[in-house]
Parts: C-alpha cells; sequence; structure tokens
C-alpha cells in the first residue's frame, strides 16, 4: 500500500477534513481543560480569608493589594490557600451584594464605621453603620436573653482562640511546649482527605506545617494582645434592649489604615478622610470555619504590624 505524503494528499486532507482536526483539537484542549480543573486543589470555605468593607467606606489607593500583599507576606497559615478584598460601596446594589454574599455564608471579617454623633436638638440620634447593622441584628431566644447575630463577640473570640491554644500547649499556653501528637491529630481529622496529602512524604510535610500554624498563632495571639493593652485596638460594643453587646474591634488609630479604607467627613469646608472610627468585625460563620477561624488573629496582627505608620 503506497502510504507516502505527497502536496496532493496533504492538500486534500487539509481541504475535507479540516473540520475533524479542528473538532480534534478543541476536544482534547476541554479534556485537558476538565482534568486539570478536577485534579487541582479547591479551597474550601475555610481556606478562603476574605475581607470586606461595608457601604459606609470608601477605598484607599492599597485595597487592591492587600490580598495579594497577605499571601506575600505569609500572614496566614499554609492552610489559607486563597484570599479575598471586596467593597460594598459604590452603589444602589451594593447592600443588595452584601446581603447576597451573607446569605452564603461568604465573608471572614468586615471593616464598618462607628461614627457617633450627637443628636440635634428634637430629634432622634443618628446611628452609625456599625450600630445600625449589629444593632437590627441582636436576637432574643424563647426567654428573651440577647445575643448577637451577625457578628462574633471579639472579646469572647480572642478568650476562646487562648482556649484553644491551651490544647496545643497546656494551661501556660504563652509558654509551654507544643503537644506534637495533639498537633498531628488535629491535622489529620482536618486534612486527613485533602487532595495535596497523597503520600507519605507529603503527609509528613503536612503535619510540620502544621506544627508550624500552631506556633505562630501563639505568637500572634500574643502580639495582638500586647496591641489591646497598648490601646492601638479596643473592643467596642452596641447596645440592646437589655444590655451591651461587644461586636467589634476599633482599629482606627492605625495612622496608614486610610490607604485602605476611610470614611470622609466635612472639616471647615473641606473634605478629609478620617478612620478614626473605623471598626473590623468577625462574621459568625457557626462551626464551619472549625480550627481556621483564627487565622482572623493573624489578620489583626497584620493590620497592627503593616499600616502602623
Amino acid at each position: 500500500m503506497d502510504a507516502k505524503i505527497t502536496k496532493d494528499r496533504l492538500s486534500n486532507l487539509l481541504s475535507y477534513d479540516w473540520l475533524k482536526i479542528v473538532a480534534a483539537i478543541l476536544g482534547a484542549v476541554c479534556l485537558l481543560s476538565v482534568l486539570f480543573t478536577t485534579m487541582r486543589t479547591r479551597p474550601r470555605d475555610n481556606q478562603i480569608f476574605a475581607v470586606y468593607a461595608y457601604t459606609d467606606l470608601q477605598r484607599g489607593l492599597e485595597e487592591s493589594r492587600v490580598g495579594e500583599d497577605m499571601l506575600e507576606k505569609g500572614v496566614f497559615s499554609y492552610d489559607i490557600l486563597k484570599t479575598q478584598t471586596e467593597s460594598f460601596n459604590g452603589n444602589m446594589y451594593s447592600g443588595m451584594a452584601f446581603n447576597a454574599r451573607r446569605a452564603a455564608g461568604e465573608g471572614t471579617v468586615m471593616f464598618i464605621s462607628d461614627v457617633r454623633k450627637p443628636a440635634e436638638e428634637g430629634k432622634e440620634p443618628v446611628k452609625s453603620a456599625l450600630q445600625t447593622l449589629a444593632g437590627d441584628m441582636i436576637e432574643k431566644d424563647a426567654s428573651g436573653n440577647e445575643r448577637m447575630g451577625l457578628f462574633l463577640d471579639p472579646q469572647k473570640f480572642f478568650s476562646d482562640c487562648e482556649k484553644y491554644l491551651q490544647r496545643f500547649f497546656g494551661e501556660n499556653w504563652q509558654t509551654g511546649a507544643l503537644d506534637e501528637g495533639e498537633a498531628e491529630a488535629c491535622f489529620l481529622a482536618r486534612n486527613g482527605r485533602d487532595k495535596r496529602y497523597k503520600n507519605e512524604e507529603s503527609i509528613k510535610k503536612g503535619i510540620e506545617d502544621e506544627k508550624a500554624r500552631l506556633n505562630k498563632l501563639r505568637e500572634d495571639l500574643i502580639a495582638v494582645t500586647a496591641m489591646f493593652e497598648s490601646g492601638k485596638f479596643s473592643f467596642v460594643s452596641v447596645k440592646g434592649e437589655n444590655k451591651e453587646h461587644v461586636c467589634a474591634v476599633n482599629v482606627g488609630k492605625l495612622g496608614g489604615l486610610s490607604n485602605v479604607y476611610y470614611y470622609t467627613e466635612e472639616d471647615n469646608g473641606t473634605t478629609v478622610r478620617k478612620t478614626d472610627a473605623v471598626c473590623l468585625t468577625i462574621f459568625d460563620n457557626g462551626d464551619r470555619q472549625g480550627d481556621l477561624k483564627y487565622e482572623t488573629v493573624s489578620f489583626f496582627r497584620y493590620l497592627g504590624d503593616h499600616f502602623n505608620g
């Protein structure tokens, strides 16, 4: 059989079968794309750290770089695979977008202002964005007891983090030695089926990363605690019907924060950027964040260190 490739045969092939060739190429590309998508590691919800800014705040020039900057600086542990930033300031649909995100359980922390102005004579006080949002979300149980909705109590959050670290470092968690067996058990419980850990060598590396995560979390909590003690951070409350609810942390004393988020006020006819009343809230995402809920401690340290100018 004469199977020699000639100019005429090649011309005929291209003339009559070019559609089949194009289809075959496209099919191969699609197959490779599906294969890559199937095999790559997809972040679980708790492996995404999402930073939001509420509708009352405007974006500074550094806002778009924050997510990338945190990854470059190693702000989080090995188990945070993706960061996001999103501002809900801008148009009439921003509030709807925020509600949609929260309905889907998205978001880790959110910046919001707590600008409290004295009431004008004969008028009701104007509530701040934080008072309005957090206050409207206060819930009551069947006994009439109030609890925060939407946001966690940050004071309790940091206290819970201390208890969490005691599991691995003992009662004196600031100086105690790491219980490596407990760290390994924690890693296997959370990442035992993770695609990143397919063999003994990768699992061993993951356990070492888990130990580093816990040691870093301890260092970050010690640093953030010192920031509260120095007055750099302070807790903020809103009043419910029966009691005050701690719902946020004022981070407005950070001098460089206006490069990320700020609000504006009029001062003698001039519009000025301000951060004094900028607060950070922690979303209540239930139990689905698991151990990684405490990555927020590392975010507080990042704020205190990076925007302290």
